[in-house]
């Protein structure tokens, strides 16, 4: 169909992904949601909302546009070569996990955090981080791998230091901006062209491996 609304007082999908098929969905629930998205077109997520762990798999190609997403542990792979995903409003109490055959963009150019994760944020690109635009985070813990592309991403987080187990990008430049006042410990940070990486507020940088 066009588009699948869902709103439940408990799981959506907690004996197993429901596999659909929609360009359009919007889903609201009382625990966790685990969906599967078989649409081989672009799509949008609308709306992701549970005060649970939310789980999102697209698996026939087609790039996705995610609107907002709100939950403890979040997961979104989007699956296929030419696939990308692009986020506007993801914010996980816990880890947040983001992950594209293609590029991992922000949705529309604009100021705002595109991620925020209260725990580890790790997000792998086939392709480019930020393609369109430094992807705007909020994190203090990271993983970001760009595995055929450039690396462009402004942190915001202020509550305490960043640690970053990798900061990478393949055949593409890496810019990287810590913003907010925190210091910034990068265990592995790497690019095969140009790499920077800006602290700014007064704040420390250590990288232990370039």
């Amino acid at each position: 169909g066009n588009m699948v609304v869902v709103r439940a007082g408990g799981a959506v999908g907690g004996l197993g992904a429901i596999e659909l098929s929609t360009w359009t969905i919007d889903v609201t629930a009382g625990s966790n949601i685990n969906l599967e998205n078989r649409s081989g077109g672009t799509t949008t997520v609308r709306n992701l909302e549970t005060a649970g762990a939310v789980t999102y798999l697209k698996t026939l190609g087609g790039s996705e546009n995610v609107e907002r997403v709100r939950g403890s542990n979040i997961n979104i792979n989007i699956v296929g070569a030419s696939a990308s995903l692009a986020v506007g409003d993801v914010v996980g109490t816990g880890t947040v996990t983001l992950a594209a055959g293609a590029a991992v963009n922000e949705l529309g150019a604009d100021a705002g955090v595109d991620v925020m994760a209260g725990g580890l944020l790790a997000i792998s690109a086939g392709t480019a981080i930020g393609a369109t635009g430094a992807l705007e985070i909020a994190a203090g813990a990271l993983s970001l791998i760009a595995s055929n592309g450039l690396l462009a991403v402004d942190n915001t987080w202020s509550s305490g230091s960043v640690n970053a187990a990798a900061i990478r990008s393949t055949n593409g430049d890496l810019a990287f901006t810590q913003r907010g006042g925190s210091n910034l410990n990068v265990t592995a940070g790497s690019s095969t062209k140009n790499g920077s990486f800006t602290v700014l507020n007064g704040a420390s940088l250590w990288l232990n491996s370039i």
